[in-house]
């Protein structure tokens, strides 16, 4: 069944890229609605579900990610807390995109309220494009699955078993507000405060190349000017958009803004800035030394030298590495990060297939698979790759 259509209004729409769901879904969905509907003709289904408020919603709801669960990350909440505790201005603003039914921003109210956090110190507010999420996410009642992360003391002390699921206290409920958006409407977040944090876990990775920098637009635009953006595993954006670089521990995915003179990537294009954040700022004019340098410090160069965009000499200094020195997954992830930058991106496939031979566990080079294969459009090995990033996330092989 061809949905190319219907996958198209999609995109338009919502910015949804429903290959990342795997290529089976959305053909699968569109065959039950037309039957549901006794529609013979694919073209006849994507009239309907562009003119039916109605129907588009149904298809949104059955199309949403919901999967998640309280604590999702483990050690991010703590490092959070403290520095909400720890913040210079008070309230502390947050937001918790794409929330589906509300474990995230619960997860961050819980443990500011068991960190003994004055509540007048923070403020925190959810929204998801699914009304139903929305809905599920006020009320507050979790089946078994949502604690897979949760200390069975916490779900003990503020949550109340019920027939249909165990039911999140009301005074930690009122913590939270919830309300209907999309990241990819400007008008979602009303006023003119901006957030301190906001998370978009796991958001970017379903949605088409320009629904992703839409998002991150906005993203900058809720942004306040020293704010923290928290992503998934999987969606370095520090690699994608120019505009932002890591801050914090590496494994909890943190990005801020980074600032204009050290922008020198356009927006939309690969940045191969390092994984941690560095004090010092690269040279704008890298020189050769006369003597040759140690093999880690080939690295070091050839990361520097990508960062201020001379990107010829970083291959060069790159290969001149693994020409001289044993093969590591941490040379070829950052040759292939290099060749992304120049848009080489069959080059680039190859460097971090190399560097995954090496180390199966390499995360940065998964994530960056997984970013070719949305681009190019291999559902099958989107999802291949999910599920090896989220094993890993998991403490499992990869």
């Amino acid at each position: 069944m061809n949905v190319a259509i219907v996958a198209e209004l999609l995109r338009r729409r919502i910015g949804l890229d429903p290959l990342s769901l795997g290529a089976n879904v959305l053909p699968h969905l569109v065959a039950q609605r037309m039957s549901a509907l006794r529609v013979d003709e694919v073209s006849v289904y994507a009239a309907i579900l562009a003119d039916s408020v109605a129907e588009f919603e149904e298809v949104v709801e059955k199309l949403v990610v919901s999967e998640t669960w309280f604590f999702r990350g483990g050690k991010l909440f703590p490092y959070l807390v403290e520095r909400i505790r720890r913040a210079a201005t008070h309230p502390v603003r947050i937001l918790s995109a794409a929330c589906s039914t509300g474990e995230e921003p619960y997860s961050l109210a819980l443990s500011l309220v068991e960190s003994g956090v004055p509540r007048e110190q923070w403020e925190l507010e959810a929204i998801d494009l699914s009304a139903r999420n929305i809905e599920r996410a006020r009320r507050g009642c979790f089946g078994n699955s949502s604690f897979r992360e949760t200390p069975l003391s916490m779900r003990r002390k503020y949550f109340h078993e019920k027939a249909d699921g165990w039911e999140l206290d009301e005074s930690i409920r009122n913590l939270v507000r919830f309300h209907r958006g999309n990241i990819l409407d400007a008008d979602s977040i009303a006023g003119a405060r901006k957030f301190d944090l906001i998370f978009i876990r796991n958001v970017l990775i379903y949605l088409c190349a320009e629904a992703r920098t839409l998002a991150l637009d906005h993203i900058e635009r809720w942004l306040s000017a020293d704010g923290v953006v928290c992503t998934g595993h999987a969606e370095p954006i520090n690699f994608t958009d120019g505009r932002f670089r890591t801050v914090g521990p590496h494994e909890f995915f943190l990005f801020e803004r980074r600032p204009v003179s050290e922008r020198t990537t356009r927006r939309g294009r690969v940045s191969v800035a390092p994984r941690r954040r560095s004090n010092s700022r690269p040279a704008s004019s890298p020189r050769v030394p006369a003597t040759p340098l140690p093999e880690s410090d080939l690295l070091i160069r050839a990361r520097s030298e990508a960062n201020a965009g001379a990107l010829e000499t970083a291959l060069a200094t790159c290969k001149t590495h693994l020409s001289t020195a044993e093969p590591s997954a941490a040379a070829y992830s950052l040759l292939g990060l290099i060749h992304r930058a120049r848009q080489e991106k069959a080059e680039a496939e190859a460097c971090f297939r190399k560097a995954l031979y090496l180390d199966p566990l390499h995360e940065e080079s998964l994530m960056h698979l997984l970013l070719l294969a949305q681009e190019s459009g291999d559902g099958q090995s989107v999802g291949r790759y999910q599920g090896r990033l989220a094993r890993l996330s998991q403490g499992g092989a990869s």
